[in-house]
């Protein structure tokens, strides 16, 4: 089966330093990108959208599709991730029961994630992602 998914690597300025924010789901302890599953009739930036209030309560604009990553999930189907580059328009930061969220620069986000294909991934868009115009 094939799954898509969407996400943003959100992004604000604290201190002069670019911070972006990482989601810890606590029951399978891993560190990603607020993400979810595509609903039928819904492009992958209104998933991303929906996904961030849902999960992080913030609505955010994406400024530009930075890619996706693919890979298999626990039950073996083809995942198809596409993550925008995106920043806060409104709202105020939720931890819901389950996960906690956390700001953080690139580089300790690099070594925050789990995965390697994320890690990968935020390595190679490192520049455009603290480019700020």
């Amino acid at each position: 089966m094939n799954i898509k998914k969407a996400g943003a690597i959100v992004r604000k300025i604290e201190n002069g330093e670019v911070k972006i924010l990482l989601l810890h789901l606590i029951k399978h302890d891993y560190w990603s990108f607020p993400k979810g599953h595509c609903e039928e009739g819904e492009s992958a930036e209104e998933t991303a959208k929906r996904e961030l209030l849902e999960e992080t309560g913030l609505k955010i604009h994406p400024i530009k599709l930075l890619g996706n990553v693919n890979y298999k999930d626990v039950d073996d189907n083809d995942v198809q991730l596409l993550l925008f580059l995106g920043e806060i328009e409104a709202g105020e930061l939720k931890n819901e029961e389950g996960h906690d969220l956390a700001w953080m620069t690139v580089e300790e986000a690099i070594g925050k994630l789990t995965y390697t294909n994320l890690q990968d991934f935020l390595k190679s868009h490192k520049a455009e992602i603290i480019k700020l115009k």
